[in-house]
């Protein structure tokens, strides 16, 4: 499947101390074929912030009411990318306009230690919490064990096109 250059917007942002640790061009082409898997050709706008365990301490109390650290948060911009989920009220599109889905979060050092702790190479956690954060932004959540059952599901077939890190 061929990659529409023009379906996805990427902003990636890599703290200076895990700049030479991460491509930002390897976090582009995975998310690129992430979104292209899951939604084909549509115009979408995506954060993506590497960071360290201090700043997702910090976030992760303000908006999620935890004082520690995490490995992956995610942001949704808009509520939902699919019109058939977003209920009654039907807004028109605005022609060209990209869709914003948010931002994903991830600390490094969480990636690194669980990469070890798994037996897996680094990319290939970072690869996960994309994913992951990922299908939070698009609506799946893990609160219960049948919706963690599904996010776990969707999240194996995504990784599975991917390849291997």
């Amino acid at each position: 499947m061929a990659l529409n250059p023009h379906t996805a917007c990427i902003d990636i942002q890599v703290s200076p101390m895990f700049s030479k640790s991460i491509a930002k061009s390897w976090i582009d082409k995975v998310m690129k074929q992430v979104i292209e898997k899951e939604y084909g050709s549509k115009n979408i706008e995506l954060g993506i912030v590497i960071t360290d365990d201090e700043v997702m301490k910090s976030l992760n109390m303000k908006f999620m009411g935890y004082d520690e650290t995490t490995d992956v948060l995610a942001f949704p911009m808009e509520d939902t990318l699919n019109s058939e989920q977003q209920g009654d009220i039907q807004f028109p599109a605005i022609s060209g306009q990209n869709f914003q889905m948010g931002e994903i979060l991830i600390s490094y050092p969480q990636a690194k230690k669980q990469a070890f702790y798994a037996k897996k190479t680094i990319k290939g956690e970072i690869l996960l919490l994309l994913v992951h954060g990922f299908l939070h932004l698009i609506g799946y959540d893990h609160a219960y064990p049948i919706d963690k059952e599904n996010m776990w599901k969707k999240q194996d077939e995504i990784i599975a096109t991917i390849g291997n890190y």
